[in-house]
């Protein structure tokens, strides 16, 4: 039997991973069912997103008009009172329904702590990026399924335990999830579970 050396053997192993992971990654986007008035369905969370962040319109086809930026106070309260696709118990998604959405189209597969906040891990660097994936597409969503999505941060519900004037929010630069003080102005995409 021909020994195979210690590089083959690692190159083999990683190329293996590589195919895995792209295989694994593929199927996420079997989770989401699009639904007519610009909503989708999130078939494993069994949560109605919004296709649009707030400040743009369904068209019937994509997102159009121009993201609005608020602060979390001010976001909390638009969502309270908003109503679309009729319904009106829209809300601010927690940073764990937020993270659901992160597509790391270079197929890096993320780690989540039990409560829902993603870190730097063993591929180096946080969210996507990736010291073994390589180059990722911005924003790190599902265009087809979200539009227009701004590669920048979106409010989620989530307190931050540390620090009482401050949430998490989600960074769709590079899919990475953080904490800011309430008086930032970031992007919003609604929620809401399934009646």
């Amino acid at each position: 039997m021909k020994k195979i050396s210690k590089q083959g053997f690692v190159c083999a192993i990683t190329l293996l991973s590589t195919i895995t992971a792209t295989i694994t990654f593929a199927g996420n986007s079997n989770r989401y069912k699009t639904q007519s008035g610009g909503t989708v369905l999130d078939t494993k969370m069994n949560l109605i997103w919004k296709r649009c962040s707030e400040g743009q319109k369904w068209n019937g086809k994509t997102c159009q008009g121009n993201t609005k930026m608020m602060r979390w106070y001010a976001a909390t309260a638009y969502a309270k009172n908003h109503k679309f696709a009729g319904s009106s118990n829209w809300r601010l998604p927690t940073i764990k329904e937020l993270n659901t959405l992160i597509y790391c189209s270079n197929g890096k597969k993320l780690k989540y702590k039990q409560d829902g906040f993603n870190g730097k891990n063993v591929e180096g660097g946080y969210g996507c990026s990736s010291s073994i994936h390589g180059k990722f597409q911005k924003p790190t969503i599902d265009i087809k399924i979200f539009p227009n999505t701004s590669s920048y941060s979106f409010w989620s519900s989530s307190p931050n335990s540390d620090f009482s004037s401050s949430m998490f929010r989600l960074n769709f630069v590079n899919g990475s999830d953080g904490r800011n003080a309430h008086n930032n102005n970031f992007y919003v995409r609604l929620v809401r579970s399934k009646e």
